[in-house]
């Protein structure tokens, strides 16, 4: 058996140009604070979207405020 070395992952862009659409979604009465990110060039035909779930509020403002902002990074590496 061959092994092969793992292929390196797609570079993720430091400062992401996405598109955010704010919006509250309603489960079963209690409202949730959401964010749709989507990449700025439009989706890759066929992506999946990737689904963040965080317990606690402030959650969505959490990831910007420390300059990660991984959901965005993913979407613009992804193309999701």
């Amino acid at each position: 058996m061959t092994s092969r070395p793992p292929a390196d992952p797609p570079p993720v862009p430091s400062d992401p140009v996405v598109e955010r659409r704010p919006m509250t979604l309603v489960a079963a009465g209690p409202r949730l604070n959401a964010v749709w990110i989507e990449p700025a060039a439009g989706r890759v035909p066929g992506a999946l979207p990737l689904v963040f779930l965080h317990e606690g509020l402030g959650s969505i403002a959490q990831w910007s405020a420390r300059g990660s902002d991984v959901p965005a990074r993913l979407a613009a590496a992804t193309g999701c």
